[in-house]
């Protein structure tokens, strides 16, 4: 394995937190925006060192793994907050209509 791709792995996932439980689907989204933004140093150097169509070990699946897991988590979470904010802006659009 090229010596940095598991660092490089274990900076993606350092970069990408558990999605906050139980937040504002608005707190939630701004969340994911900043996760997004951490990650793209880290991602952009694996990317560099993946270029040369390097094998992943062994050893990084687990790593592989967790990152896969914590982005289905994220996905899920924004999903979810996205429902809930669309929910909401049908809400107050009919408040809005009923009080003209």
């Amino acid at each position: 394995m090229t010596p940095g791709v598991f660092d490089a792995l274990r900076a993606v996932l350092a970069a990408t937190p558990e999605p906050p439980a139980g937040a504002d689907p608005g707190d939630l989204l701004a969340a994911g925006q900043a996760m997004a933004e951490a990650r793209e140093a880290p991602l952009a150097r694996l990317r560099a060192l993946m270029s040369d169509s390097v094998e992943l070990h062994v050893e990084c699946a687990p790593l592989l793994d967790e990152i896969n897991d914590r982005d289905s988590r994220w996905q899920a979470a924004l999903s979810r907050a996205g429902v809930e904010l669309t929910r909401r802006a049908a809400a107050v659009r009919r408040v809005r209509h009923r009080s003209y």
